[in-house]
């Protein structure tokens, strides 16, 4: 037996709506029990319990076991174990590289499963999940069975450290994923629990993630939160509470680890700025400009402006940014590579290199 945990998780947005927590049963066996909190969460409890046999088909006895039983679903309860999370950020503490990079790798493998890899075919459902950033990845390595929650923290591994359970499948879909995208997403949350965005940028580069993928991912990430957090009254739940906040300006910038703080030490007052990068970090640069009485945004541009763009605020192309006054550029991503390629694009142009900024130190 392992150790799972034992509190209750409610997930407040509509499209899940399921509690977790552990129960003893009358035998004293300790179970890990998924039910719906409110009646929108009984379609997702039934769509995990349809593929349960397929998990257990794929990925065997390295998954905690799970039964469908009376409308909830009943984990094992596993206890005396260590997290891959901890293991992982004991590890990167210690700066040993080497074995953060084979760690790395050994999550890559549990993400993959058995006999599990094809080729991306850009469905229908990923679409609706997550957009249509995923076109250009099309016959790319991708899992058949594809777990999105096979995070640092749903890994288990016994107390030799030489065997592991994943213990959660609420976002296992029947339809092909990326592995790359699935990396890029679990290493992304390991880093916003624990890091700043700078060990995001080092630990995508051990995990081999390729940089000109990743404003696509970002982008796939927002769909992906877009749709669970809407319900079809258009209430966003995330301004409810959600775990699966989107970064919001907030005066604190330390409330929320996925906030990505406006560098004011940089940028002078009373000046015009664009932001380049329409993902989660220019969201936030945009969200601060306008609720800011120092700064006018002058322009908001993205490669994919014309698919960005609304009636509501406008998104631009890089070649249109000559058209706009414009005093600062800030680089809105987190990767240092892509961050690279978009200076390059602008000084191309004919923008001024001191006219623009990027900092991971700003990234929290």
């Amino acid at each position: 037996m392992y150790c799972f945990f034992c509190k209750t998780t409610p997930y407040r947005n509509p499209f899940f709506q399921i509690t977790t927590k552990m129960l003893a049963l009358d035998n004293g066996e300790k179970v890990v029990v998924k039910t719906n909190t409110y009646d929108v969460g009984k379609a997702n409890i039934s769509r995990i319990a349809s593929i349960i046999e397929k998990v257990k088909k794929v990925f065997g006895d390295s998954y905690a076991s799970c039964e469908y039983k009376d409308g909830s679903l009943f984990y094992e309860y596993l206890e005396n174990a260590i997290s891959f999370d901890d293991l992982l950020k004991n590890t990167v503490d210690s700066g040993d590289w080497a074995k953060v990079e084979l760690l790395l790798q050994k999550w890559k493998s549990i993400i993959v499963g058995n006999a599990n890899l094809v080729s991306f075919d850009n469905s229908a459902q990923f679409k609706q999940y997550f957009g249509t950033s995923g076109t250009v990845l099309e016959g790319e390595s991708a899992t058949d069975l594809s777990n999105l929650d096979c995070s640092a923290e749903n890994i288990l591994l016994n107390k030799d450290q030489n065997s592991y359970k994943v213990v959660d499948t609420e976002w296992v879909f029947d339809f092909t994923i990326p592995v790359e995208f699935i990396q890029y997403y679990t290493i992304r949350l390991f880093c916003k629990k624990h890091y700043d965005k700078a060990m995001l940028g080092k630990m995508l580069s051990l995990a081999g993630i390729k940089a000109v993928n990743c404003e696509k991912y970002d982008k796939m990430v927002a769909h992906f939160y877009d749709y669970i957090s809407l319900d079809d009254k258009g209430i966003d739940y995330r301004t409810l509470g959600s775990h699966f906040l989107k970064a919001v300006y907030n005066d604190n910038c330390k409330e929320t680890e996925y906030q990505y703080v406006f560098p004011v030490d940089v940028i002078p007052d009373n000046t015009r700025v664009a932001v380049y990068g329409a993902g989660d970090v220019g969201r936030d640069y945009v969200g601060y400009l306008k609720n800011s009485d120092n700064y006018k945004l002058s322009a908001w541009i993205d490669r994919n402006y014309e698919r960005l763009s609304t009636p509501a605020q406008e998104i631009i192309s890089p070649q249109q940014i000559n058209e706009k006054e414009i005093d600062f550029v800030l680089l809105a991503v987190c990767n240092r590579a892509v961050a690279g390629e978009m200076k390059k694009t602008l000084l191309d142009l004919g923008v001024p290199q001191d006219k623009i900024y990027w900092d991971e130190k700003s990234l929290m």
